[in-house]
Parts: structure tokens; C-alpha cells; sequence
């Protein structure tokens, strides 16, 4: 194995070097390239940014994920301009090219799908491919369904994500064992990060507690047969575990989930992606109490018994769930040496104390795992790539005698797999997969006789070729051949074809041999069940391998929201290993043995069948139209009438900020909630001391095996004691005043024995050990009466000590009042975030309008020395955020494009209150315009705070007033400033309203509409003045700019009001956000420009809310 590994990175190393003198590069000239920098941004269909996006140069090892404001940085070594892979969970990804001019303000945009299968998924084929042209029928679970479910384990996420999965727990381990679609776990291979993993739980099964649900980034299922690629044996399924990386330029997540039987998680994970560099490192504890759960009153079941003949058992059953205590962690680091060469290494490490199910007893199970695992990537160009890797994976079970102090290996497995993987596109139509794998497998078993050990090699060379015929056909046809240490060659092949008749309707047909060589396990076990020769399970060191056949056929639809599929599979199979039992008993042996054994044929047939209605939160937003929502307003109905859903994210937020406020409040309350917990604790508290006997059956006649008979005893002693007459017979000795009530009498089965053990609990250890005294002398007795069959003996007795078994607890008591206060305290923060009625994000608005959010403009940082200095916060000063610009020209672009096709130009800007920043607004998008070589006219339409030319810094000059007066024709009103063409406000005396000339405008807009490619008119907050509502007249539409945490959702109504009824919105921007995309950039942090170059500032506009436009003297006031 090490030489073959040696013989693999020879041949990377070699690719290296040659790669670095230019041999293998398709563009040579690159030699001298020098390295170059770009940046842009990733942005949702409505401006937003998206954090977390990622970010590929095709045909390289280089990428990049968005920061939290939606950017991205890339340097890059060769020449040329590449193309980027955007993609984001949620939208369809996007390729782009990187034009001559763009280094520093690329924008990438991306569109929300509605169907999960744009996603890319890599299982199937081991190459990148939108789940909707996967060939082979996959289901993906990604973050979106795992943290919906926030499952505990691994177990609970696949059973509720995927029908036809079953989970059960095997009697001797008590441990989990998986069927899906009639498969049992051999024919299942789970797969981490691509790899396959070591050890066993219960038979034929991975250990499912160490796969940690918090590392998990996805998990892509593969369904049916996938012979060529992964292994011969994966009829059923590859369930195929990715786990988390690092992708953003830092990352932090701290996960805490406490309970009590139901059991305690807390994961804290952290990393890094920069240019080239990224680690993420995860770490987790786990723990889980053992607990019993039991039926209230007897359950009538039918045994079919070994011999065929059937018995109807009467008991009350109970099962014991096993507690455990597991620490994992996971490291992994990736670097890109260069553009087209990179690697990565990961480290992990895992360890399960597992608590016995026996009550007292004293050991414990230790299951624990390491592996590392490298992968190198070399592209040869944007169609050709090598992949190497390597895994030593190894997994092992001790059993920890810790009251004698000593700990015994019980199982060790470790697995080591090597492989070198080419993929190559040809033609755009063309994919082939070829490569070598070699694959070490040693096992040492308690279960093989003298608990020897034993290994197996095997060595695999497997191609594939994915052709794309038409939009319509794909075929992947593969074959694999597998050299076994022991059975030596065997060839199997694969075809899938899918078709594509029309686009919702995706049809696909598989063929493929399968082939499972026996385990180790199945070759050699000679296993005594339970040490007590009860019978005995061998293994044949002669088995055949199993041959297989897998015929499978599926259709999917899927349209907009809905999606539906049905899929069948019909399995063949020759020398199926199976476990059976012998047909004699041997002598001394209560059943008989069981053996591993080929059968001659069997076959296998299962269905599936799924439907989904997902409906997003798009739809929702459209269930009432504007003039509905307008008619709500103009009738009085209440903002908030209706169901609303809950953003979870927007409430944390808001539940930040209420920490934030009032921190000292919180702290306290945290503090009287712990210190009543810890008196009510004290209180409460009631000491338990607890005797217990351990008795052996013996039978005395031809009844059931010991084992069954102290099975049901132990099951129906919790009953039995609490009748009459088993109470009259237990205290008869005993006088009445010295009876104490408060006791509890329970039982625990020794697994696969004749031993049980009675519990006696109660508040006092005298009493614990009276009553122990009495039951000891009474209950053998009470037995033989019932069955003269049947005898107990004891065997071990423990008498209640001093001290009680539940201990006070005082640090116990602290946590859980801790808890307590901060529980509380985040039910009162998420309450605070549900009162408040201001808009904080871009789905507050959609209770509102329908309308889309033009664009997102975000707090602006600058230096601490700069704060004193006027600066204007225009797209025009050089010294202005790179972050702001981005996020006015997005703005400005998509305004553009909505005018031009609805051939409209004039555009009004108003707001709900002063200081929310529309003239900012307005200005910035006429400069906008400008620079985008359309000739634009400005309008300072805010008569009573005119305030354009100062923002722009030109003197004060005749303007709209004097033009209204009639003191001013419209070529006297027009001042140039640049490009920009600018109508300022001028001089108002007297009442504004009167000001508004309807023949005289109207002149203007014609005259305006006629020399300049559009209009820009900057009003008066619209819920204040009227102003707003009577230019809205002249106007083709209306952009409304919403303050973040400003103004309150009834106030944005009403102002909106009269824009949403003539139906002249175009849509909304939300100024000041706390999600824009501003880069922190050279200026550091501090507040730019808020003041009256910034986002105007009115002053004394506050005083005239609630004063009726009539009463004021305009001239005086203003």
C-alpha cells in the first residue's frame, strides 16, 4: 500500500514540475505573468448582497467566498481574463466573464430558483453537474432542511428526509441498523467527504454517533446501484457525507442544545478562506443519559420460535436506551500552491463512552476513531484535471473495566484507500472518468476465534464515460474491475441513460452488475452469543462471492414549485451471503447454531415515490396585490391583521440589539433567576438511597430457556408489587406504623442471561434496606408459588449506604438557574423584536407592497480624522466608500432597465420622514445616469427644504419657484454642474401648495421629456406634506427610499398610499442598512456624512407632523 501510495504522489509530483515549466499549461506565455487582483461583489436580483456566496475561476484550484457584505477578492497569477462560477444556496448558479476593464467593480448577480435541482452535486458522477442533468437519480439534504429539522443525530435527519429509510436497534448492541428501499446496511456504502470510512456499530453497519450533524454541510444520496465509480457492492444506495468548510473570509459558529434524557449538544466551529489558505476546525460534545423506557400494562406479542412453532407472550416490555459522552473534532487546511495545483488535509478524531444498559454495572463501552486524509488537485486546463488521495482510517472498541481500572481492545478495523482519478470534458459533450484505486482493510474481532486478526487487499481500475447526445439524452456507460486478495478478478459493467422529453418531465433506465465479496467477518467469525453456549454463529472461510443484477427505472417532475418522482428497482442476485441457521441443535445448546452461507438465487423488488409542494417566500409576498393593500390603508384595517410569518434571523438581530440596550436589565434578571432556582432547588431536594438483589433463574421442568423466564420476570416485577395482595404478603411481618409509603420497587434485565436484578429506592437507607430484606425472603417464594417450574437464586445483594445516590447538586442547581435566566431573557428579546414596527430588512416591506427593493444603502465608514471635514456623500467624491457606489450604480441599472421597458421618464423620489435620505438619493442617481452617458435633468421638487445645489455645492440661483411664479422661463431654470443638468428649488414666500401651476408643469415635463433621456424629481417626505402626492402627477414613476429602523410600517403605508393607488411605485430602497454592500475599505469606521450634505437633515421639519399645512407660515418658518 505505502509503495502504491508512493508510486501515486511520484506521478503528482511529477505533473507539478512540469506544470511550473509550462509543459502541461495551455497558455505558455504565462511564465512571466504577474499576479493580479479582483474584486467584486454578489448580489440577489434585488441588490442584495449575498454573504457566503461562492466564488470559482474556472478551469483552476482558486476561489472565493463573499464577505458579510456580499464581496469577494481574487488574485490571480496567469494571464488573460477568466470566468467565474457564482454560485449560492437558493439561486441558479452563473458564469461570468471578467471583461478588459473590470478589477475592481465586477457585480455578479444572482436569481432565485424555485426548484432545488439547479444545486450541484459531485457523487454521482464524481464531477460537478446540476442535480437536474445528474444521470443518475439523487437526492440532496442540504443546510436549508438540516437546520429546519435541527435534528440530534444522523439517524432522526435521514428518516424524516428520506422516504423508504428505516431505522432499527439490533438486540445485542443496541445499536442502530439502516434499511432503505429493502436493502440492509451491506449493500449501503456511506461515504465521508468522498472516502470510505472504518468500523462497524451493529452488523454490517457504520457507527452512526460519530457522523457529528453540526460538521455537515450537505448529504447527497445517490440512489440504486453505483458499481463503477465507488464499489461493486452499492446496489442500494452512496450516501455520501460532506462536511462544513470554511466559506468565508472568517467564520465563527457556536451551536448549544440542551435537554435532558433527549440529550446535550454543543459544537463550536471556526475558519477561515482567504485567496489561497483556508482552515475550518470543528469541535463537539455530545452526551445523552440512560434512561428506560417501558409499556404501562402488558402487550400480548407472537414469538415464532426457532422450530417454526408459535407462542403468544403476555408482558410488560421495557427497553433500556444506552446513555453516552462523545468528543469529536475535525481540522481541516487547503492551500493552492498555484493556480492550478492545490491540496488539502484533513484530520479527525472521535470518541464515544457508552454507557452499559445494565444497572450497575461496571464497565463501559469506548468507541473511538481517527483518520487523516490528503487530496492533491492538479488542472491541466479548464477541461482536465488529476485528483490524487489518500485515506488511513481507524476505528476501534474497547471495553473500559473502570472499577478495576483497566481498559481491553475488543475490536480494531482500519481502513487504508488510495486513489488517482482523471476527469476529462471533451467537446462540451464528452466527460470521461478513469482511474486506479487500491484499498487495505485489516480486522481484529473479539468475534474471530481467539480474537485473532485478519486483512484483505483489494485493487480496482475503473473508467466511465458521460455523453451528453443532446439537451435531451444523456448515457453514462462505465465498467470496473475489482482484484481481490482472496477472489481475485471480476469485471462488472454500468449503463444509465436519462431523457428529457419535454423540460418538467425527466425520465431515467439503469442497468448494473453488482459484486460483494464476503467480510472479513462473514469469513471468519466463531462467535459463543453471549458466553453462555447458548448457540453459536460461524463464519465459512469458503463462501462465494455474491453476483448481482440491478435493473432500475425513474421519473421525475418538477415544475416551478412542485416536484414529484417515482423510482423502482429490481435486484437479482446468485450466492447471496446471508446468515441462517442450522437445521440440528448440538447438544447442550438451547438453539441451534448459526452460520454464514451462500443461498443458490434470490430477488428483490422495492419502490419509492416522493412529492413536494414547497412554497417560497416570493409567493407569499404576492398573495395581495398593491391596490388591496392600499384599499387596507384608506379602510383603517390594522397593520399587522392577518398571519405573519417569523424571520428567525431578523429576530436574532433584533434580539442583539435589545441585549445590546439593555444588557445591565438582563444581567440582573439572570441573577434572581438563578438564585431562585438554587433556593427552590434546595428546597425540593429529596434524598434517595437505593438497595438492590441480583437473582439467577433456574428452571425446573421443561419450561422456556432461563434467559426468556428472567426476562419476563423482570419485566412484570414493576406490576406486580403494586398489588394488593403481593403488598399484604411483603409487609405482614411488619407493623403498620413502621410501613413508609414512599418507596419505589424496579428491575433490570441482564441481556441474553438469566439474571435480573430488583431495585429497592427510598428516602431512607434504613428503609431501602428493610424493604430490600423483606423482598429478598418473600419474592422467591411468591415466584415458585406461581410456577413450580421455576426457582431464584441469589446471587449478589448490595445494601443502601449513607449516602444518598442523587446527591445535592449546588453547581447543578447554578447552571440550570443560569439557563433558566437566559432563556428568559431571549423570550423577552424575541418578544421585543416582534413589537417593534420599523423595517429592518428587505421582507419587512412586503407586509407593505409587493414591489421589489431596487437596491440596499449601507452605513458608510471613514476615518476618525476625516469625520470633522464636510464631506459630500456623492457617487462624485473620490474619497467615498467603493461599497456605497456599488450599491447606487445597482440601484441606478436596474431603474434603468424597468423605465426602458416600460418606456417611461420621470422618476419621483420621496420618503415617509425627514432624514431618511431621498435627495441623497435622488442626487446619487441623476450622477448615475450621467455616468452612464444619459442625459439627465435633476429637479429639486422639495420647495420647502431645498436643499440639491448645496449638495452639489453650486450657488443659489433661480429655480422650480420662480419658474411656478412665473418669474423665470424653463431655459433661465436650467444650470449645468458637469454633465448634470440641474432645476434647483429657488426662493418659496407664502404657501407652497399654491406654488404648483398645473399648465406651467406641465410645460416643463414636455419640454424636459423632449431634450433629456430622463427626469429626476427630488419631493418633500410624503407622509408629511402633500407636496409629494401632487408632483406624483407629472411624474411616470416613483422610487420610495425607507430609512432603516426609522420610520414605522403604518406611517410607510400611509405615505405610499396615494403612489400604490394611481400605481406608479416602481419599487423601494432601503437606505442605511445594516446589510448593504460597504466595504470597511481605507477610511476604518466612524460616521460619513449624515449631516446635511449627507442624508439631509430637516431640522425643524419634526416640529410639522401633526400641524396642518394651512397654519403654517412658510415664510417665517422657513
Amino acid at each position: 500500500m505505502k509503495r502504491i501510495f508512493m508510486m501515486l504522489l511520484g506521478v503528482l509530483s511529477t505533473l507539478y514540475t512540469t506544470a511550473e515549466t509550462g509543459c502541461l499549461y495551455e497558455n505558455n506565455e504565462n511564465d512571466n505573468a504577474t499576479t493580479r487582483c479582483f474584486k467584486g461583489v454578489v448580489l440577489d436580483e434585488n441588490g442584495t448582497p449575498l454573504p457566503g456566496a461562492s466564488i470559482v475561476v474556472i478551469g483552476t484550484t482558486i476561489g472565493a467566498a463573499t464577505n458579510t457584505q456580499g464581496e469577494f477578492t481574487l488574485s490571480l497569477r496567469d494571464k488573460g481574463f477568466p470566468i467565474l462560477r457564482a454560485s449560492f444556496i437558493g439561486y441558479t448558479p452563473v458564469e461570468y466573464k471578467i471583461q478588459n476593464n473590470e478589477h475592481n467593480n465586477i457585480v455578479i448577480r444572482l436569481k432565485p430558483t424555485q426548484s432545488s435541482l439547479e444545486e450541484v452535486v459531485v457523487t454521482g458522477t464524481r464531477t460537478e453537474k446540476p442535480l437536474k442533468d445528474a444521470p443518475i437519480l439523487t437526492r440532496v439534504i442540504g443546510q436549508k432542511e438540516i437546520q429546519a429539522l435541527n435534528p440530534m443525530d444522523i439517524e432522526t435527519l435521514l428518516q424524516y428526509e428520506l422516504p423508504g429509510i428505516q431505522f432499527n436497534y439490533n438486540s445485542m448492541s443496541k445499536l442502530p441498523e439502516i434499511t432503505y428501499q429493502g436493502m440492509s446496511g451491506e449493500y449501503l456504502l456511506f461515504l465521508v467527504d468522498g472516502e470510505r470510512i472504518s468500523g462497524e456499530g451493529s452488523d454490517h453497519n457504520p457507527d452512526f454517533s460519530r457522523f457529528n450533524i453540526d460538521d455537515i454541510e450537505r448529504i447527497e444520496v445517490v440512489k440504486g446501484a453505483q458499481s463503477t465509480l465507488y464499489a461493486s457492492n452499492a446496489l442500494g444506495a452512496v450516501i455520501n457525507i460532506i462536511t462544513k468548510s470554511a466559506n468565508r473570509p472568517f467564520t465563527g459558529n457556536v451551536n448549544a442544545r440542551y435537554g435532558n434524557n433527549s440529550g446535550q449538544k454543543y459544537t463550536v466551529s471556526g475558519g477561515t478562506k482567504q485567496n489561497r489558505f483556508s482552515s475550518f476546525t470543528t469541535i463537539s460534545h455530545r452526551r445523552r443519559d440512560t434512561y428506560t423506557i417501558s409499556d404501562d400494562k402488558e402487550t400480548e406479542r407472537t414469538v415464532i420460535n426457532p422450530d417454526g412453532s408459535i407462542t403468544i407472550d403476555k408482558s410488560a416490555n421495557s427497553s433500556t436506551i444506552r446513555g453516552y459522552q462523545i468528543w469529536d473534532a475535525s481540522q481541516k487546511f487547503g492551500y493552492a500552491f498555484t493556480d492550478q495545483f492545490s491540496a488539502e488535509i484533513k484530520g479527525t478524531y472521535y470518541r464515544n463512552k457508552r454507557d452499559n444498559a445494565t444497572a450497575n454495572a461496571k464497565t463501559n463501552d469506548i468507541f473511538s476513531n481517527y483518520s487523516v486524509n490528503g487530496k492533491l488537485k492538479y488542472l491541466f486546463n479548464v477541461n482536465h484535471r488529476l485528483d490524487l488521495s489518500y485515506i488511513f482510517d481507524s476505528y476501534r472498541k474497547d471495553i473500559d473495566y473502570f472499577v478495576a481500572g483497566y481498559t481491553k481492545k475488543n475490536y480494531d478495523n482500519f481502513v487504508q484507500t488510495a486513489r488517482l482519478n482523471y476527469t476529462g470534458n471533451f467537446n462540451g459533450q464528452h466527460t470521461f472518468t478513469a482511474g486506479l484505486e487500491a484499498n487495505l482493510e485489516y480486522l481484529k474481532h473479539y468475534m474471530f476465534k481467539d480474537s485473532t486478526n485478519y486483512n484483505q487487499q483489494s485493487y480496482v481500475f475503473y473508467m466511465q464515460e458521460d455523453w451528453k447526445i443532446s439537451e435531451k439524452f444523456n448515457l453514462i456507460a462505465g465498467i470496473r474491475t475489482d482484484y481481490h486478495s482472496k477472489y481475485h478478478f471480476r469485471m462488472t459493467p454500468k449503463l444509465s441513460v436519462m431523457y428529457r422529453p419535454v423540460e418538467l418531465l425527466t425520465l431515467r433506465v439503469g442497468y448494473v452488475q453488482g459484486y460483494r465479496t464476503p467480510t472479513l467477518k462473514e469469513l471468519y467469525e466463531e462467535y459463543d452469543m453471549g458466553g453462555l453456549g447458548m448457540f453459536t454463529i460461524h463464519g465459512d472461510e469458503n463462501l462465494k462471492a455474491e453476483n448481482s443484477q440491478q435493473f432500475s427505472l425513474s421519473a421525475e417532475i418538477n415544475k416551478d414549485i412542485f416536484y414529484a418522482s417515482i423510482s423502482g428497482y429490481y435486484n437479482k442476485f446468485k450466492n447471496k451471503i446471508t446468515l441462517a441457521y442450522l437445521d440440528n441443535i448440538e447438544d447442550g445448546k438451547s438453539m441451534p447454531d448459526m452460520k454464514y452461507m451462500n443461498s443458490d438465487n434470490a430477488e428483490s423488488i422495492s419502490m419509492e415515490a416522493i412529492t413536494t409542494d414547497t412554497l417560497t417566500e416570493r409567493m407569499d409576498s404576492m398573495q395581495e396585490s398593491d391596490k388591496v393593500r392600499a384599499e387596507r390603508v384608506r379602510t383603517g384595517q390594522q397593520y399587522g391583521a392577518g398571519q405573519e410569518g417569523i424571520d428567525l434571523f431578523s429576530m436574532m438581530d433584533d434580539a442583539l440589539r435589545c441585549f445590546q440596550k439593555y444588557w445591565l436589565q438582563f444581567l440582573l434578571l439572570i441573577v434572581i433567576v438563578t438564585a431562585v432556582f438554587i433556593i427552590y432547588g434546595n428546597r425540593q431536594y429529596v434524598p434517595q438511597y437505593q438497595a438492590k438483589v441480583t437473582y439467577a433463574v433456574n428452571k425446573t421442568g421443561d419450561s422456556d430457556t432461563d434467559a426468556s423466564i428472567a426476562q419476563r420476570l423482570s419485566n412484570s416485577i414493576s406490576v406486580v408489587t403494586k398489588t394488593g395482595d403481593f403488598k399484604d404478603r411483603l409487609f405482614a411481618d411488619v407493623e403498620e406504623e413502621n410501613v413508609n409509603p414512599n418507596y419505589v420497587i424496579s428491575s433490570a434485565y441482564t441481556d441474553n442471561s438469566n439474571l435480573f436484578s430488583v431495585t429497592v429506592t427510598a428516602n431512607n437507607y434504613n428503609n431501602a434496606n428493610m424493604l430490600l430484606d423483606l423482598l429478598e425472603n418473600m419474592y422467591p417464594e411468591w415466584v415458585a408459588g406461581s410456577n413450580g417450574t421455576m426457582e431464584l437464586q441469589v446471587v449478589d445483594r448490595a445494601l443502601a449506604g449513607e449516602n444518598p445516590v442523587n446527591g445535592y447538586s449546588a453547581m447543578k442547581q447554578l447552571v440550570e438557574g443560569v439557563l433558566a435566566g437566559v432563556i428568559l431573557c431571549l423570550a423577552i428579546a424575541a418578544l421585543y423584536s416582534q413589537l417593534i414596527r420599523t423595517v429592518r430588512k428587505e421582507s419587512d416591506m412586503k407586509k407593505i407592497t409587493s414591489k421589489g427593493c431596487i437596491s440596499l444603502i449601507p452605513e458608510i465608514a471613514v476615518k476618525k480624522r476625516e469625520k470633522s471635514k464636510k464631506q459630500q456623500l456623492l457617487l462624485s467624491n473620490k474619497r467615498v466608500d467603493w461599497g456605497f457606489k456599488q450599491s447606487v450604480q445597482a440601484a441606478q441599472l436596474r431603474i434603468e432597465k424597468q423605465m426602458e421597458q416600460e418606456h417611461k421618464q420621470i422618476l419621483l423620489v420621496s420618503s415617509t420622514l425627514p432624514q431618511e435620505g431621498k435627495s441623497m438619493a435622488a442626487v446619487n442617481l441623476a450622477l448615475a445616469f450621467m455616468q452612464h452617458e444619459k442625459k439627465t435633468v435633476l429637479i429639486d421638487g422639495d420647495l420647502r427644504k431645498p436643499s440639491v445645489a448645496e449638495m452639489l455645492g453650486m450657488e443659489e440661483q433661480k429655480g422650480l419657484a420662480e419658474y411656478l411664479k412665473g418669474n423665470a422661463k424653463v431655459k433661465e431654470v436650467l444650470q449645468k454642474k458637469g454633465d448634470l443638468t440641474v432645476i434647483q428649488g429657488g426662493k418659496v414666500h407664502g404657501n407652497i401648495s399654491s406654488l404648483m401651476d398645473e399648465s406651467r408643469m406641465e410645460e416643463l415635463m414636455t419640454f424636459l421629456k423632449s431634450e433629456f433621456d430622463y427626469v429626476i424629481i427630488d419631493t418633500p417626505p410624503a407622509y408629511l406634506f402633500s407636496d409629494a402626492a401632487i408632483l406624483a402627477g407629472y411624474a411616470d414613476c416613483v422610487l420610495y427610499v425607507v430609512r432603516h429602523d426609522m420610520a414605522e410600517i403604518p406611517q410607510i403605508e400611509k405615505g405610499m398610499e396615494s403612489f400604490i393607488q394611481e400605481d406608479k411605485l416602481l419599487g423601494y430602497l432601503i437606505n442605511r442598512s445594516q446589510k448593504g454592500f460597504a466595504s470597511y475599505g481605507k477610511y476604518g469606521y466612524g460616521k460619513y456624512g449624515y449631516g446635511k450634505y449627507g442624508y439631509g437633515k430637516y431640522g425643524k421639519y419634526q416640529r410639522y407632523v401633526d400641524v396642518k399645512e394651512d397654519d403654517m407660515d412658510t415664510e417665517d418658518s422657513l
